[in-house]
């Protein structure tokens, strides 16, 4: 049986995995019980909140406590989005995995892609990485005319930043991860956009 918990009224149903513990755990749950739940299970309480993320004493059990994406605020090295450049950076972590969204607008006095761009990540990365280590796609836009698509790295054994790479199809029929710089993959202007997405094992 597995109970999450976001919030009130959960329904906790049978475990077909685990169905020996099934008894024991629902009596020790029954203090937190407010009503019958006409599929075979039950609704909790608001005092089962208290247990958030508590260690299971039953198998069969798992508690999570609510899982919510959240901002961060990233830090560049070879990337200015401009005076009124806009920022989007979330990411959830759930145990040791980590789920991010980042994106800028590129606007304004002082936009500049640089050189090899590099965003801080979240968390730290875990130390089983290397270099390189993929961890997400990218996708960089030339507003009105094209996207080229991209990835995202982890360079370092617990990496505090990833790196953005564009695929550089001038070479194909090979295509090969290349560093982003003043006129590449394009030249830079108001309302382009980077952007990347992923998930990493956390330190």
């Amino acid at each position: 049986m597995k109970l999450i918990l976001p919030q009130r009224d959960t329904f906790i149903g049978p475990d077909p995995d685990d169905a020996a513990s099934d008894a024991a755990a629902t009596a020790a749950l029954a203090a937190h019980v407010a009503a019958a739940d006409p599929h075979g299970g039950y609704l909790l309480d608001a005092a089962m909140t208290s247990h958030e993320g508590a260690a299971d004493p039953h198998p069969g059990y798992l508690l999570e406590s609510a899982i919510d994406w959240q901002d961060w605020s990233p830090t560049y090295v070879n990337l200015n989005i401009g005076s009124t450049g806009t920022e989007v950076a979330r990411y959830v972590q759930i145990e040791k995995t980590v789920h991010f969204y980042w994106r800028v607008t590129l606007s304004g006095t002082g936009l500049a892609v640089s050189g090899d761009v590099s965003v801080t990540l979240p968390i730290t990365a875990a130390s089983a990485y290397g270099n390189p280590s993929p961890i997400g796609l990218a996708f960089f836009v030339e507003t009105g005319v094209a996207t080229v698509h991209g990835s995202c790295h982890l360079t370092a054994a617990s990496a505090t930043s990833m790196i953005l790479r564009y695929w550089n199809t001038a070479t194909a029929p090979n295509v090969r991860n290349a560093l982003l710089g003043a006129g590449l993959p394009h030249t830079w202007g108001s309302t382009d956009v980077l952007s990347a997405s992923g998930t990493y094992e956390a330190a």
